[in-house]
């Protein structure tokens, strides 16, 4: 029997989210693309958690470049999102910029 997907509760292997987040990190530690700097994510790593939950995507892989607009939100899902956080969510911000408001507002 496989493995389930902590996430999604799908199989592992049924999960396209998961999979595509493997496939990514697969090619870069095979040396095949280079991630952008995380050194803005990792130092707000809890922050970040709770936007990437809020934007429902707890597994997405982000960088210092990722923004809001990369998760492809409709207006319904951002004004859901925004209310979670109690911060304004636009398609330009940047996840560690919402993730630094958090902490500032804590």
């Amino acid at each position: 029997m496989g493995r389930s997907c902590p996430v999604h509760d799908v199989p592992q292997f049924d999960c396209i989210d998961c999979s595509r987040t493997a496939c990514i990190s697969q090619a870069a530690a095979d040396g095949r693309i280079e991630l952008a700097s995380t050194v803005l994510v990792d130092t707000l790593e809890s922050y970040v958690e709770l936007v990437l939950n809020a934007l429902g995507h707890p597994e997405a892989l982000v960088t210092d470049l990722s923004t809001i607009g990369d998760f492809g939100l409709d207006d319904d899902e951002r004004s859901a999102a925004s209310v979670k956080l109690g911060v304004a969510l636009s398609d330009d911000d940047y996840v560690y910029e919402i993730a630094r408001r958090l902490r500032n507002q804590a």
